[in-house]
């Protein structure tokens, strides 16, 4: 028996209950004569499977039967046999699937197939399931260590098999160990000294996997300083390219955190990751060190390792001529919390010569977190002419500090800086930092653009659905405005809620959703506003959470890992991360233009038919 798939058809089977933007379209029912399924075989015979399941269905037949199908090559009998036999509760048939584990004579999905559901019947880790981790069947291996990660009462008996593999040369199977190790390490805590830690560390240095990296953190989770050390040293000698993420920054932060929380002597550790970060012989070495040194500085700023040396080291750092950009960015923000007066300089310097556009933000922020009050005036004087992703980082700034936000206020009344060039959005958020009459006078130019009557401005708007709109400028209005949260085919990123299909919405729909986006908000979508200890102010959604740390996702698809030590104050305000106002930056013209993209996308290339 033969079966042969057309898959060509592509019709609108019901037209009737389409968008109206889809209906009568030209290409409507171009598929109709394309698109069919047949069976091919002798007249009036079925297939061989079909024939034994007439003569016995599966739900007539017996335990042992059933096992054996639970080892069959037919996808269909397999899981038909596996349901059956956990219906029947058919816990004393676990022997016999084990004995379908090991057969090496079997299918591996037939063996996968027998393990789980031994392990499913019996409630508990299936005897003999530990001489699985070492197959040859790399695939059953990976199964069976996962199956023991369900059964952690299981795990004790068989540590020294799994910190073994912890070692092993095969990524997957070392991964799947590692968290066995993780899980293991709540009933014992020294589990992972049977880890032979030297090769675990040379593969992790060189590996591009930073799941395999969280992985070894939570198997070291109760000796995150053995660890860091080993891997720092296993790094300074690794001559891999950097990751495509910057993953290792993140790790080497999380452990120092770890170990300072268990109170562990560091010193021999960041003595390493100041000569690794300043000798340069490994980029992911020094990416490494610098972000362990960025953390400690950050936990203990008083500690004697940063004295006159440490820091000069670190001002040279930012002209070394092989320093990576990323390593370059670390260096930067530890030279932000440097005490001495010459680096708050440099760093002045560095501003307003730097030409390279990935450092620029880092700069800044480094520059103003040593509470230069040159600094101070350079962010309010620069706001006129800044990029629009370089003012949102500097208003953010500017809100951190009262003074900073009377400067603001001097530049307003002064007719320098005018309210709409701050923006609704951005100016909202420095009226609920401010306080007295600070406040109240952002409060009032901030009245000058905005209606705070949504629905007064959603009927004002209105007429401009009527309007002829023009998709290709429609398309500038997006990348302009709406690029930032949201994508539209090849167009911005995707933070907020997804609005390339919006041919089921409206435009009057589309309109209310643009101008009142605090009507109907996804939780998911709400804006939370976090307060750093370093005086930062960071908003987005919270895109992870953990017991340790949160992950902002702010505009731009930036994301910001906050350890919770760090939180000073965490809100919910209740709004999106939409902002109301932007009617202040969109006339009539421009909102029509906008709807009639986000309706019209599809067609703007021409390879869709227009209707």
């Amino acid at each position: 028996q033969t079966v042969i798939v057309d898959m060509h058809r592509a019709v609108i089977e019901h037209p009737q209950w389409v968008p109206d933007e889809l209906k009568n379209r030209p290409d409507e029912r171009w598929g109709d004569a394309a698109g069919r399924v047949y069976w091919v075989g002798r007249e009036n015979r079925l297939p061989a499977v079909l024939d034994s399941l007439r003569a016995a269905p599966l739900g007539q037949r017996n335990d042992q039967q059933l096992v054996a199908l639970v080892a069959d090559e037919n996808p269909w009998m397999r899981q038909t046999a596996t349901r059956l036999l956990l219906e029947r509760e058919a816990a004393d048939t676990a022997q016999a699937l084990m004995q379908q584990a090991h057969d090496g004579q079997l299918g591996t999905a037939g063996r996968i197939a027998s393990l789980r559901l031994a392990a499913n019947l019996l409630h508990q880790l299936p005897p003999q399931t530990a001489e699985l981790f070492t197959s040859d069947n790399k695939a059953l291996a990976l199964v069976a260590l996962r199956v023991a990660q369900n059964f952690p009462a299981s795990l004790p008996q068989h540590a020294t098999a799994i910190a073994a593999l912890a070692s092993s040369d095969s990524g997957p199977l070392q991964f799947e160990a590692l968290l066995c190790l993780g899980i293991l390490s709540a009933h014992d805590k020294a589990v992972a000294s049977q880890v032979d830690i030297e090769p675990l560390a040379e593969q992790l240095a060189s590996s591009d996997e930073p799941l395999l990296l969280m992985a070894a953190g939570s198997a070291f989770r109760h000796q995150p300083e053995v660890l860091l050390h080993t891997w720092l040293s296993a790094l300074t000698t690794s001559q891999a390219a950097l990751p495509p993420s910057n993953f290792l920054g993140d790790v080497a932060r999380s452990l120092v955190a770890a170990a300072l929380r268990a109170e562990t002597d560091l010193q021999q550790t960041m003595a390493l990751a100041q000569r690794a970060a300043t000798a340069g012989d490994s980029p992911r070495g020094q990416l490494a060190a610098l972000a362990a040194v960025q953390q400690f500085v950050q936990s203990r700023p008083q500690d004697a390792m940063f004295d006159e040396a440490f820091w000069s080291s670190m001002a040279d750092l930012l002209s070394a001529p092989d320093i990576t950009s990323d390593a370059q960015v670390v260096a930067i923000n530890i030279l932000g919390r440097s005490p001495r007066e010459e680096d708050a300089q440099r760093l002045g310097e560095l501003v307003q010569e730097n030409s390279n556009p990935s450092l620029a933000e880092p700069l800044l922020q480094a520059w103003a977190g040593t509470n230069s009050v040159d600094s101070d005036r350079y962010l309010v004087d620069s706001l006129a002419t800044a990029a629009p992703h370089m003012q949102r980082a500097m208003l953010a700034l500017v809100g951190a500090r009262p003074q900073r936000l009377e400067l603001l206020v001097e530049q307003l009344e002064a007719g320098k800086l005018t309210a709409r060039q701050i923006g609704a959005a951005e100016l909202k958020k420095l009226v609920a930092r401010a306080q007295g009459a600070t406040q109240k006078t952002l409060q009032h130019h901030l009245s000058q653009i905005t209606n705070s009557n949504r629905a007064q401005v959603i009927e004002s708007y209105k007429p401009s659905l009527a309007l002829k709109a023009d998709v290709t400028r429609g398309v500038e209005v997006f990348r302009k405005h709406c690029a930032s949260c949201h994508r539209i085919g090849e167009i911005g990123v995707q933070v907020g809620p997804d609005i390339s299909d919006s041919r089921t919405k409206q435009p009057l729909e589309l309109l209310g959703s643009i101008l009142d986006p605090n009507l109907a908000i996804d939780n998911n979508y709400f804006r939370f506003v976090v307060l750093t200890e370093d005086d930062r102010v960071i908003e987005g959604i919270i895109a992870e959470e953990t017991a340790d740390a949160i992950v902002l996702r702010g505009q731009d698809d930036k994301r910001e890992l906050i350890r919770r030590e760090d939180i000073v104050e965490l809100k919910a305000t209740g709004v999106s991360l939409m902002p109301e106002g932007i009617e202040a930056q969109i006339d009539h013209q421009a909102m029509a233009d906008l709807i009639g993209f986000i309706k019209g996308w599809r067609y703007v290339d021409g390879a869709i038919p227009k209707l």
